[in-house]
């Protein structure tokens, strides 16, 4: 998914993320976090969002197949199938999986809402007002 022409992503708050490797994943809250993830081999990026579905769970944006991976300090996400140049801040680098590999991570993935290291079913009870500490807001 290249996302360089997204601009919508620009609207919506970035309050965490999880990247997914090939034999291991990494959660995050804050630009520091991204950057201090492994760099390469990256499989998938889940990014989640401010913004609640009608179930409680953080809206997300799925990322997967692309060459570069890139955050800014003002938590703006970028990717690019294969031009670098598209991708701004602290970049990572995808790696080839094969399709069987790739379709049984895809679906960890989409099961993945953050609960439990992100939110839990008492945060969704409370009107879904607050992510868990770390919350993370564009520009800080």
């Amino acid at each position: 998914m290249d996302t360089s022409q997204t601009p919508q992503l620009e609207h919506q708050e970035i309050v965490a993320f999880k990247i997914w490797y090939s034999d291991s994943e990494v959660e995050g809250h804050s630009y520091d976090d991204w950057v201090n993830a492994p760099d390469d081999d990256v499989q998938v990026v889940m990014l989640y969002f401010e913004q609640r579905d009608a179930q409680g769970r953080p809206t997300r944006l799925y990322s997967s197949g692309c060459d570069n991976y890139g955050l800014t300090k003002d938590m703006q996400f970028s990717s690019s199938l294969d031009d670098p140049s598209k991708v701004a801040g602290h970049t990572k680098s995808g790696k080839y999986m094969n399709w069987k590999q790739l379709a049984k991570l895809e679906k960890t993935t989409y099961e993945d809402w953050g609960q439990e290291w992100l939110w839990t079913s008492e945060t969704q009870t409370r009107n879904q007002q607050e992510m868990r500490p770390g919350k993370m807001k564009a520009g800080q």
